[in-house]
């Protein structure tokens, strides 16, 4: 399987990088809850597989992804994943 080329992040430049925080002010994020996770791909690009009749269908890129949530809950003990997807909105 190919590996995905390594990003390597630009410099901080205030002017580029001014997102602002989508944290709620005063809330305790070390407390259980539930939070959403997105994953965005660059310029949109479908990498881990395609949508076809309204289901996904992974690629080897999006069951090797797969793999590493699942794993990725196995040790994390605080950690309860309910359920997750893949939004076609968002790769």
């Amino acid at each position: 399987m190919n590996r995905p080329t390594q990003h390597v992040p630009e410099p901080y430049d205030p002017g580029t990088h001014n997102r602002r925080s989508i944290r709620l002010r005063g809330h305790d994020y070390s407390q259980p809850g539930k939070y959403y996770v997105t994953v965005c791909t660059e310029a949109k690009q479908p990498l881990f597989g395609y949508i076809a009749e309204g289901q996904m269908h992974r690629n080897e890129l999006g069951d090797y992804v797969a793999l590493c949530w699942e794993w990725l809950a196995q040790q994390c003990i605080r950690t309860n994943p309910l359920r997750w997807n893949t939004d076609p909105e968002n790769t």
